[in-house]
C-alpha cells in the first residue's frame, strides 16, 4: 500500500497582515485507489428484471492535519464539508 501523494498546497493570498484570512487548500491522491463498474440485474415484486450497474469506488481515506506548532499564535479553522481546505486567520 502506497502512501498518499501531495499534488499541489496553494494559499490565498500568499501574504496577510494581522487579522486577515488566508485560505490554504491541499490536494492529494492515493495512488492506489481503484474504480470499478459492477454490473447486474434487479428484479421489482411483479417479476420485472432490469439491468443494473454501479460505480465501485475503494480507497484509503484520506486525512489532513495542519497544526501551529511554532506558537505563532496563527488560527487554523478546518472547514468541515471541504476537509482539505483550511482557513487561517493571523494573529
Amino acid at each position: 500500500m502506497a502512501i498518499p501523494i501531495i499534488d499541489n498546497i496553494q494559499v490565498v493570498p500568499s501574504v496577510i497582515a494581522p487579522g486577515e484570512t488566508a485560505v490554504l487548500t491541499i490536494t492529494a491522491h492515493d495512488p492506489d485507489s481503484q474504480v470499478g463498474l459492477l454490473t447486474g440485474t434487479v428484479t421489482d415484486l411483479a417479476g420485472n428484471v432490469k439491468a443494473a450497474q454501479v460505480s465501485l469506488t475503494v480507497q484509503d481515506i484520506l486525512s489532513y492535519a495542519l497544526e501551529d506548532t511554532d506558537g505563532v499564535g496563527f488560527t487554523i479553522i478546518q472547514r468541515p464539508a471541504e476537509p482539505n481546505v483550511f482557513d487561517i486567520t493571523a494573529p
